[in-house]
């Protein structure tokens, strides 16, 4: 679905007074993670806090979600415009903070490449000096066919 894509956050969004759009949500969250994508961020919403009276999905319902697909959670509602600016930094954060480890990762994979890459070399140099092929330039009293 989003595979030709180059999406840096997943923001699924489901209403606290609906149960139906919380099954879709982690149902999306399932789909999500079937990609196994782990340089995505993914942040699951419960849109409406302002309802509590006609609430369905609870707090720690949607918590236990979010966690079982390893995934952020937070409450908004978007009518009173209440903790929006919260998530929508918190989106930017998670991307940033996921970027800034893939960066970390690949210094690291190349800083091991080039040890590597070094032990190799030494390797070969040690062997190549230590053994070194005899051609012939045997000293040995026995061996007629040196000098």
């Amino acid at each position: 679905m989003w595979a030709q894509y180059e999406v840096d956050a997943f923001v699924v969004v489901y209403s606290i007074t609906d149960r139906r759009s919380f099954q879709k949500a982690a149902d999306l969250l399932d789909a999500i993670r079937s990609v196994g994508d782990s340089r995505v961020a993914t942040i699951l919403v419960a849109n409406k806090s302002d309802l509590v009276r006609s609430r369905i999905v609870g707090e720690k319902e949607g918590k236990l979600t979010a966690e079982e697909f390893d995934a952020k959670y937070t409450e908004v509602s978007a009518v009173l415009n209440h903790k929006v600016d919260h998530l929508l930094a918190g989106v930017l954060k998670q991307i940033r903070l996921i970027k800034a480890k893939q960066r970390r990762d690949a210094k690291k994979r190349a800083k091991e490449r080039e040890v590597a890459k070094c032990l190799s070399r030494a390797r070969q140099h040690l062997l190549g000096t230590c053994f070194k092929p005899l051609r012939g330039t045997s000293k040995s009293c026995e061996n007629l066919l040196a000098l």
